[in-house]
């Protein structure tokens, strides 16, 4: 079966596949000498499985503070997450976190901090396919070339070192990273927001063409609306902790109903956008 018969079954509900992702009621407070902050209030949502969702938000939103919670490295302050209808723990043991990172992995927005200076990029995938069990040294070094030709790197690279990397080809090394356990799941963080635009393009090209042949979900976390269109059929928008919005992608960037929403739609550059028209905003955030 394909992968985008598989997506499409999914989302028709056919397949009976728990979803990929379930949050249920998701809140986080944080307490400091000022009381208490609500982080995420009351989120839902849910993501099919081979699916593509996108969390749309400024900072401060709580979108990236929710993808933290999904992967484990913040606990919530109520509510459930279910990752192929299994609950995941507010406070997982080691052996759960490995158990888990062979089902959903992360890509941070900074390449190059989230890859260790001291390793070749080679390397760097080779140690987590040792850790999630990936076969035998010589299976290991036959599937790192394989996840490099996947992300359209060379075999020159597989001995460099991420300073001597663009920031594209880092971003494809860490991509390549989050896919060596072969995840149902991938939550990327901003993962292109770096990036000039022209490799922007071919990243999101390229996370397209990855979902196309492994069938993979995604969950996308983006302040930027029109990137996301580009990889997401539905999204939720974030404001202030809480979902404001909900839909498909387009019909979100289309016809957008909350005044949050406009405010980011209206903050899109287009052909007439000139450097002034940023302060020129149609939603008070301050309100």
């Amino acid at each position: 079966m394909s992968a985008r018969m598989k997506t499409d079954g999914a989302q028709d509900g056919s397949s009976g596949a728990a979803p990929a992702l379930e949050i249920i009621g998701l809140q986080k407070t944080y307490r400091t000498r000022r009381g208490e902050v609500h982080a995420v209030r009351d989120v839902s949502l849910t993501l099919e499985e081979g699916g593509s969702l996108a969390i749309v938000g400024e900072s401060g939103s709580g979108k990236t503070t929710t993808a933290k919670i999904i992967m484990g490295l913040e606990a919530q302050t109520a509510g459930a997450v279910r990752v192929f209808g299994a609950e995941r723990s507010a406070h997982p043991t080691a052996a759960e976190r490995r158990a888990f990172g062979r089902i959903a992995q992360m890509v941070f927005q900074d390449p190059y901090s989230s890859l260790d200076p001291r390793m070749t990029v080679s390397e760097s995938i080779r140690s987590v396919l040792k850790l999630h069990g990936g076969g035998d040294p010589g299976a290991r070094e036959r599937r790192v070339v394989e996840l490099f030709d996947l992300v359209g790197l060379s075999g020159r690279l597989l001995n460099a070192r991420p300073k001597d990397m663009s920031g594209g080809q880092r971003q494809r090394v860490a991509i390549a990273r989050a896919l060596a356990p072969e995840p149902r799941l991938v939550v990327l963080d901003e993962a292109v927001a770096a990036l000039d635009v022209s490799v922007q393009a071919q990243v999101l090209n390229l996370l397209s063409d990855i979902r196309e042949a492994t069938g993979v979900a995604y969950l996308f976390i983006s302040h930027d609306l029109g990137v996301v269109r580009q990889i997401t059929e539905t999204a939720v928008v974030m404001y202030r902790g809480e979902i404001v919005e909900r839909g498909s992608t387009a019909e979100i960037l289309d016809h957008p109903n909350h005044p949050y929403t406009q405010h980011l739609r209206a903050s899109i550059p287009g052909p007439e956008w000139r450097d002034r028209d940023r302060y020129s905003l149609p939603f008070d955030a301050r309100a």
